[in-house]
């Protein structure tokens, strides 16, 4: 749901210009983990990011 979200205002555009494909892939991610996750514990992204 949160990337249909993005992708509608189309706000991965915006800072892949700055950041490129890969890095606004991962910076996206590390935004929807935050909203999803319990307490916003950044320390287990690195996890979060693998699995999927």
């Amino acid at each position: 749901m949160i990337q249909k979200i993005l992708n509608g205002y189309k706000l991965p555009e915006i800072p892949e210009k700055y950041l490129g494909k890969k890095e606004t892939g991962l910076f996206l991610d590390l935004a929807a983990y935050s909203l999803i996750s319990e307490n916003n514990a950044a320390q287990y992204y690195p996890f979060y990011a693998y699995s999927l």
